[in-house]
């Protein structure tokens, strides 16, 4: 269940939180964010199941950036809770207004309280064990969701839990 979403410059939501229930309904006047809210779920879902990239029309183009601020980054974070563990995935474009390409700055997935399970920054990507002690790490592409290409092992369940609900 998502519990938490924080969203900051994705067209008319800035820094926007909304906290739901198990049960949530979205209401309000026209032009206030409920579809903004609904594309963000949308989008996240497709970024992480690997059928889109940063830049493509309908996930993270610039021109889903809050038009009335001049701030090139983008922020998305999800507060999920699944079969009673929370997880925090956070997600920062930032995109280039010369050449309108964007990029992943930074993509992780963490248990607030314990640890990283995935950590995304400078290109590299780290991921962690069930327990949160350190793996591997590998270079990864910015123009994609790293975590969305990460192979379930048995000492990710964790992650792959979370990939499953994405």
């Amino acid at each position: 269940m998502i519990r938490r979403i924080y969203v900051d410059n994705f067209k008319c939501l800035v820094n926007f939180e909304l906290r739901l229930q198990s049960l949530s309904l979205l209401v309000g006047a026209s032009g206030v964010g409920k579809s903004s809210v609904l594309d963000i779920i949308a989008t996240l879902g497709r970024l992480l199941n690997g059928t889109a990239r940063i830049a493509d029309r309908d996930c993270f183009p610039m021109s889903s950036c809050t038009r009335w601020q001049q701030i090139a980054t983008q922020i998305v974070e999800l507060e999920v809770e699944l079969r009673g563990t929370i997880y925090i995935y956070r997600l920062e474009i930032e995109h280039e207004p010369d050449t309108r390409r964007a990029c992943i700055v930074q993509e992780t997935l963490r248990v607030p309280g314990a640890g990283h399970l995935f950590a995304f920054s400078d290109g590299e990507v780290r991921l962690f064990g069930d327990d949160f002690s350190p793996g591997p790490s590998f270079p990864g592409e910015r123009n994609e969701s790293a975590l969305a290409r990460v192979a379930p092992t048995a000492n990710n369940q964790k992650l792959t839990s979370f990939l499953l609900f994405a």
